[in-house]
């Protein structure tokens, strides 16, 4: 008996859009998974280098203070505070996604408690400092294709703990300057134990990084009475600063400590590219940390070196003058919006009442004890422009770092120098010129490696 079979055919139009939302859906998720986490990976990054640097930076505050296990203090000192401005300054030098860490989005905590040995020895400070970006500061990171699944921002974070060693054995966050051990405003004659025989006096004035007129150097009587060198900053063999008091300001220089016994060098004025190296125009005084690319180097200007630097070890110089990427690097660390000759108060950057440097805002008068008062800048992020501070109340970019090398001349084509010390300068301007950027700072601390 036949059977007649009828075979329907359904419609399967629409089957490969259905196939294709629902392929879409893992491929958002994968492209959030792809890019959201490689952004808060990077984030991540960020944020642990600012935290490394703004610890390091913290941690020596400390230790200049004084307050390690030779010294000694307590929470809640003025230490704190300089330790607490130090770190969110440097920090404020490593954005994390573009975005400056601000005093909202960097914690700072001080531990008093920790014992050099496991039986209770020397107490030697930590700094913990813990820099996020996140809902509770009101700065969390937004995300891109993971908002398809409600996932809006991330927080971020990462922490850093130094401790305030006694001993100086490296500093973090330094530019990349090199100070010679030659100190232009203690000029003395041949013999004294404190003298730099490698750098002799020109007569060129303490501002131009040379002895001040009526002292220079005689080559046909280099043991002369009328022959003088430049003192050392610190001194390599006793390694303790030479120094060490607030420079009394005569007009030229600062007082010698046989007229005035307190003159010393805190306060006195710094210059990058001086006349000590005129003999080689190719070179200036700067560190290639990692490479002699002029990018890098007024990066790490701007922002912070990638290396912490010991006392004793050797540095390679960058070679040439690097003109522009250093007036480049200044501008943008010390928050300068235009160039102009220093010192010059107009391009938004902080400025420092010292004695070298007269208070800008109209009075001729200079002030004479520390800490220097400052004079917040236009440009100045941490709401101090238009303000009288100094470094115990407020923070300011200005505020750098820099080594102190043996003073042996640089070579052409590049050189290799040892770390001696470490010198904080305050950097008032740079001036651009067609072969120089010179630098004008003050010089806020010196520190010797070593005992002394």
């Amino acid at each position: 008996m036949p059977y007649n079979v009828k075979i329907r055919f359904r419609n399967d139009k629409g089957a490969t859009l259905l196939v294709v939302a629902a392929a879409l859906a893992v491929i958002l998720g994968m492209c959030a998974l792809a890019i959201d986490l490689v952004t808060g990976y990077l984030a991540r990054v960020q944020c642990q280098r600012a935290a490394d640097a703004a610890a390091l930076a913290g941690a020596q505050a400390i230790a200049d203070y004084g307050c390690t296990s030779s010294g000694g203090c307590f929470a809640g000192q003025a230490q704190d505070t300089i330790a607490r401005q130090a770190a969110y300054s440097v920090a404020a030098q490593n954005p994390v996604m573009g975005l400056a860490p601000t005093q909202s989005t960097v914690d700072v905590t001080f531990d008093y408690t920790h014992d050099l040995t496991s039986t209770g020895g020397s107490q030697e400070p930590q700094v913990t400092v813990t820099v996020h970006r996140d809902s509770a500061s009101g700065d969390p990171l937004p995300t891109m294709f993971a908002k398809i699944f409600g996932i809006n921002y991330m927080n971020i974070s990462a922490q850093a703990t130094a401790e305030a060693y006694n001993g100086r054995v490296g500093a973090g966050c330094i530019k990349p300057f090199l100070v010679p051990n030659c100190d232009p405003n203690f000029p003395v004659t041949y013999g004294d134990t404190n003298a730099n025989h490698n750098c002799t006096c020109g007569g060129g004035g303490v501002t131009q990084g040379d002895c001040p007129s009526g002292f220079s150097y005689d080559p046909s009587n280099p043991t002369g009475s009328n022959s003088y060198y430049m003192s050392y900053y610190v001194n390599p063999t006793l390694k303790e600063v030479v120094h060490p008091g607030v420079c009394v300001w005569n007009g030229t220089r600062c007082l010698d400590p046989s007229v005035s016994p307190t003159s010393g060098d805190i306060g006195a004025p710094w210059t990058l590219h001086n006349n000590l190296n005129a003999n080689v125009p190719s070179q200036w005084y700067t560190i290639a940390f990692t490479t002699q690319s002029g990018e890098a180097y007024s990066t790490y200007i701007a922002q912070c070196a990638p290396e912490i630097v010991a006392c004793g070890s050797s540095l390679d110089t960058l070679n040439g003058k690097k003109v522009g990427p250093t007036n480049t690097g200044i501008q943008t660390l010390i928050q300068a919006s235009g160039q102009a000759n220093p010192p010059n108060f107009s391009q938004g950057q902080d400025y420092m009442c010292s004695p070298s440097y007269p208070w800008p805002m109209g009075s001729t008068s200079y002030c004479s004890s520390l800490p220097f008062p400052i004079y917040g800048g236009a440009n100045n992020k941490y709401n101090e422009a238009g303000t009288q501070f100094d470094l115990t109340s407020g923070t300011s970019d200005s505020l750098a770092n820099v080594v102190l090398y043996d003073g042996t001349p640089i070579s052409s084509g590049g050189s290799t120098v040892v770390v001696q010390g470490y010198m904080s300068i305050f950097i008032q301007g740079v001036d651009h010129k067609s072969g120089t950027d010179d630098v004008y700072a003050v010089i806020t601390q010196i520190g010797a490696c070593g005992s002394g």
